[in-house]
């Protein structure tokens, strides 16, 4: 006999579908006619009937004195495992355990390269790669554009080149044997202009996700 989800995942897995509904309410009042008017075809102008995921990044770094060095935009575009993560957890057979913001930074050994995580506190999942538990989540934003925003920090030990970043949703659903935990990757980019990183300074990431 499993457990159910606890009070956080409760209020993680509320965070992601209340931003998604919101969204897809506004877009329904949007694209709805008045009472009463007959049928109408839809305009150059109407939405697209397609729900649409964006990620908008903001990667600041500091000087180890708090002076502001480069502040760095971009967006991101869902993953292959971003739909069935939403899927699961809008169709109430998974819960949201987590959130993790993932860049590339040097490795270790004969590895060039690895992972470096920004995760939630107490996520207890094991991505594999140094991890701080800095990741702040909320809601901010009012309709018809509510957003869920991942922010968190960190301080490099070394110079590296920031040129991959990543989204991670970790859930957890159950079954007759117990539970099964699932890391999926939400967002990704590869940067075209990657970012310079030196030693002591202060990565300060935020990410921004929304619907339309």
């Amino acid at each position: 006999m499993h457990a159910g989800p606890s009070t956080s995942e409760r209020h993680r897995t509320t965070l992601v579908l209340a931003v998604l509904l919101a969204t897809l309410l506004a877009l329904a009042a949007w694209w709805s006619p008045a009472v009463g008017a007959g049928p109408t075809q839809p305009s150059a102008e109407s939405p697209a009937e397609a729900v649409e995921v964006h990620g908008d990044w903001t990667v600041d770094v500091y000087e180890p004195d708090g002076t502001l060095a480069a502040s760095h935009e971009f967006q991101n575009a869902l993953t292959g495992q971003g739909p069935r993560a939403l899927v699961s957890v809008m169709g109430g057979i998974a819960t949201v355990q987590g959130w993790s913001v993932a860049y590339r930074c040097p490795g270790i050994g004969t590895n060039a390269f690895q992972e470096c995580y920004l995760s939630e506190p107490g996520l207890t999942a094991n991505f594999g790669g140094p991890t701080v538990n800095t990741l702040e989540v909320g809601m901010e934003g009012q309709l018809p554009s509510p957003r869920l925003v991942l922010e968190g920090k960190t301080d490099a030990t070394d110079d590296f080149t920031m040129d991959r970043v990543a989204t991670y949703v970790v859930t957890r659903t159950p079954f007759s044997g117990g539970v099964t935990e699932d890391r999926e990757r939400f967002t990704q980019k590869l940067l075209a202009e990657p970012i310079d990183i030196q030693r002591g300074q202060q990565l300060v990431i935020r990410v921004e996700i929304s619907f339309s």
